[in-house]
């Protein structure tokens, strides 16, 4: 809509998390034997609407998602100790403990990209505090991203 303005803050890539006990000695797995484990799904609703089944759907594959969670907080704990794979946003792994139960590795297809954006209503565009607090998540992101570089 004309009255939201946004800035971009960062583009997010994709990455998966596995128990290591579960994955080859190469610490990936394959497309098939992505596509035939069961799957964590992070939506506030179920379906086909985002970036991982649109890529699978494109190439004409399909996976099994046993459970959907609305939010990220909990999804890279339900994976230790079990077949699940999560597939999510790189970022949402930062957390994980490299000596942990668990794997990050790439996703064994291409998953585009996606741009985080920071969005409010033009009538905002005039009021201090709203200006501040949109300027101090641009700083403090700006600050991250280049800690990572």
């Amino acid at each position: 809509p004309e009255a939201l303005r946004m800035h971009n803050l960062f583009v997010e890539s994709f990455a998966c998390l596995a128990d290591k006990k579960t994955l080859p000695d190469t610490g990936i797995l394959d497309k098939d034997s992505w596509l035939a484990r069961p799957h964590i799904l992070v939506a506030m609703q179920s379906g086909a609407n985002n970036e991982i089944e649109r890529a699978l759907s494109d190439a004409g594959l399909s996976r099994h998602v046993v459970m959907t969670l609305p939010h990220w907080g909990i999804a890279n704990q339900l994976v230790a100790g079990t077949d699940l794979i999560l597939t999510a946003a790189r970022r949402s792994f930062d957390m994980t403990d490299s000596n942990s139960q668990v794997q990050i590795f790439e996703p064994p297809f291409p998953i585009e990209s996606f741009d985080f954006k920071l969005l409010w209503h033009q009538r905002r565009e005039g009021d201090a505090a709203h200006n501040w607090l949109r300027q101090l998540i641009t700083t403090v992101l700006n600050a991250e991203l280049n800690e990572r570089t």
